[in-house]
């Protein structure tokens, strides 16, 4: 069983929390790989859509996207870490899902009476959310819970959670969102 960790961090804001994604989950059994995103070449999704139609399942930009997409499609288990920008991602972690949209066919169907695509791969995955803010919020941890509810509805994992941590309380308390997001999910111990 394989689990991916995607940091969406520009430094070292996400150690606590990433750290209690990998014990959890290597208890739980699954070899996990963590990707840091801001070290890696992953150019803007074109909006092409040559991942559908020229090469599919592929995008035709050449970099270290193809890596991070290959690990997203062979994990059973995501993660998406990110400080919490405008109630979103970081930018570092919004290149990587922009340029998922090859996973998804060119087709569409009906899911919860909503028009979506259907997944390319039919593996069963499960996604976590985890966004770090300086301090509560309720109105951007709102947005955020949101915003991967919705981008569950696009990959269709199996199970799928959201978390926020915080800057200014104790790492334990980030350490317990992060199992519990975990736990929710379905993939915890």
């Amino acid at each position: 069983m394989r689990a991916v960790i995607l940091d969406g961090s520009s430094g070292d804001e996400m150690v606590v929390p990433r750290g209690a994604a990998e014990s959890t989950l290597r208890e739980a059994g699954y070899e996990v790989e963590t990707v840091r995103l801001r070290d890696l070449n992953i150019a803007d999704c074109l909006g092409c859509f040559g991942c559908w139609v020229r090469t599919p399942g592929q995008c035709v930009v050449q970099d270290d996207g193809a890596k991070v997409a290959g690990s997203f499609a062979t994990s059973e288990v995501v993660v998406m870490m990110t400080p919490v920008v405008f109630g979103g991602y970081s930018y570092h972690l919004k290149k990587a899902l922009d340029r998922s949209i090859s996973f998804a066919l060119p087709f569409f169907k009906r899911v919860h009476g909503e028009v979506h695509h259907p997944r390319r791969y039919s593996s069963d995955q499960w996604l976590v959310g985890i966004g770090l803010l300086p301090r509560r919020d309720e109105a951007a941890q709102k947005v955020f819970s949101e915003l991967v509810r919705r981008n569950s509805l696009n990959f269709q994992p199996v199970g799928w959670s959201a978390a926020l941590v915080f800057a200014d309380e104790a790492p334990q308390l980030s350490s317990i969102a992060v199992k519990e997001a975990l736990v929710k999910a379905g993939v915890g111990p």
